[in-house]
């Protein structure tokens, strides 16, 4: 079902060929240990897709769990959660990546392009959550110091 995009939509997400990659292998370091080597065989066996959701957010997927699937398994988990929690489509299917010949680099390439987008909104969306948090946090400590200096200057001001 290899949905391909012309190398103008990749554009459109804001992302080159090369920026892309690079971005894939950021994301999928810390978890994979290994860098993606290509766009073909780096994203077959599903664990590249599971690393850069659990990247992205932890509660997304457990890692754990997904390493031990066998590569069917991981992609049709990585690209129903992708759909489902960050709304991603589903631009490939298993039998894309799984099959006798090499995928479609522009295919992963294209999936790779809305999964990025996503992505980057998901933690721009958890940051400003922080922030907002952080925020009303720091509102609340001013509001607490300000109430316990005027609860320890009370008593001076009633003996004076």
């Amino acid at each position: 079902m290899c949905h391909s995009l012309p190398a103008d939509e990749i554009h459109k997400f804001g992302s080159d060929e090369k920026e892309l990659l690079r971005w894939a292998r950021r994301m999928s370091m810390a978890p994979l240990g290994a860098p993606i080597g290509s766009w073909g065989e780096g994203f077959n066996d599903g664990m590249a897709f599971c690393a850069i959701l659990h990247q992205t957010d932890p509660k997304l997927l457990d890692l754990e769990a997904a390493r031990k699937m066998e590569p069917r398994g991981r992609l049709e988990l990585a690209f129903d959660v992708a759909e489902s929690e960050l709304g991603v489509p589903q631009l490939l299917e298993p039998d894309d990546l799984l099959g006798s010949r090499p995928p479609d680099a522009r295919s992963v390439m294209a999936y790779c392009a809305k999964l990025k987008q996503a992505c980057d909104e998901n933690i721009a969306q958890a940051q400003a959550a922080r922030s907002d948090e952080a925020s009303s946090l720091c509102a609340w400590a001013e509001a607490e110091a300000e109430r316990m200096r005027v609860e320890a200057e009370a008593p001076r001001l009633g003996s004076t």
